[in-house]
């Protein structure tokens, strides 16, 4: 079985969209798992409605605002598939979503593994759906789509993310999703497919949208991503570069953290690079 879960925060009217999608799939082996981050809409209302109507099997969760890393914790941790995929509370899937994770499963059955990816698409496709679905690799490198706008999504192994859940900065509430996903691969393969299986669209005041603010505000878990994404081999010195860039940028703004803990977060070649590039800069212009 499969868990299908769903991080919901207020997002009542978008909700309806995604359980029609769920309903049609053309595989039902799955559970539809909601971790509510304190909703103040009716989504738990929308929710009971359709636990009620025991058409597909829910099983809905509320907590306190918390953040959706937490909610995802909080799903893994209570998820009864032996898959986890993560689809948000605004985006919907195709219909044989469900069919075609299950298809490849055969692929990613050794234990070495953890899982494989797919592609959530935003907006129209440039192309025919049919012409999608068709590569498959473990090199990431070799992992592109030129065709369709979107983003890499994730069908895991739950036994691998329970390994894996995010770490817990008490008073900050975005974490990058991508700090996880780099961990596992530090430690698994995972197989990158170019299916398109799921579909959204891109709203005002979703995370995207906000993403350096949501980093700024949130700057201990920023600071982490930043690190870890530096000390990861497959980046490029001049990746590395601008990822020590954008970690001084949240750590020169981040007044109640110390000025050790902030060095001690990459290696030092990288602040002394981005240091002597502001002085540079701050010469050059006066």
């Amino acid at each position: 079985m499969i868990t299908i879960f769903t991080p919901a925060y207020n997002r009542a009217h978008t909700l309806p969209k995604l359980y029609d999608s769920l309903l049609k799939q053309t595989c039902q082996n799955f559970e539809w798992l909601i971790v509510d981050d304190g909703s103040t809409d009716d989504t738990r209302l929308l929710m009971e409605q359709y636990i009620a109507e025991s058409k597909i099997t829910i099983r809905y969760i509320y907590q306190n605002n918390g953040g959706k890393h937490r909610a995802i914790n909080r799903g893994v941790q209570n998820a009864q598939g032996e898959y986890f995929l993560v689809i948000d509370s605004d985006d919907f899937l195709g219909e044989n979503c469900v069919e075609e994770c299950f298809a490849i499963i055969p692929d990613i059955e050794n234990e070495n593994i953890a899982g494989a990816t797919f592609i959530l698409a935003i907006g129209e496709l440039k192309k025919p759906i049919e012409t999608f679905g068709h590569f498959k690799s473990f090199d990431f490198a070799a992992y592109q789509w030129e065709d369709v706008k979107g983003e890499m999504s994730f069908c895991y192994k739950t036994k691998v993310l329970k390994q894996y859940l995010f770490p817990d900065f008490e008073g900050e509430k975005f974490c990058p999703e991508s700090l996880i996903h780099n961990r596992i691969g530090h430690r698994y393969k995972v197989l990158y497919t170019d299916r398109v299986l799921a579909f959204g669209d891109y709203l005002e005041g979703g995370l995207t949208s906000n993403y350096y603010k949501l980093l700024v505000n949130n700057p201990r878990y920023a600071m982490l991503w930043y690190s870890e994404k530096i000390k990861t081999a497959h980046f490029t010195p001049s990746q590395k570069k601008i990822y020590a860039k954008g970690y001084w940028d949240i750590a020169l703004k981040a007044k109640h953290i110390s000025l050790w803990e902030k060095l001690k977060g990459i290696p030092l070649r990288y602040t002394f690079s981005f240091f002597v590039e502001k002085l540079k800069k701050i010469l050059r212009f006066g």
